[in-house]
């Protein structure tokens, strides 16, 4: 990830937006939800899965590779 990419988690997160994210690790799901803090190691995200709240999930923020918000469009 490079200093855009960050600055797009924490724009996500200052608006309060739903995001869902891709990860570089083979195999790994994509994660929705809003961003609930981001920093250069992790990424705190509260997951959403039918429109509802269903827990947390701490990814390392390296492995991030795309972010877009619900319209698909990148946040």
């Amino acid at each position: 990830m490079d200093k855009q990419d960050h600055a797009v988690l924490d724009r996500a997160q200052a608006e309060g937006r739903l995001v869902r994210l891709r990860r570089t690790i083979p195999g790994a799901d994509r994660l929705e939800g809003f961003v609930l803090g981001t920093g250069p190691v992790w990424t705190l995200l509260a997951n959403c899965v039918d429109h509802r709240l269903d827990g947390w999930t701490a990814v390392h923020t390296c492995t991030l590779h795309k972010i877009r918000d619900r319209a698909g469009r990148r946040a």
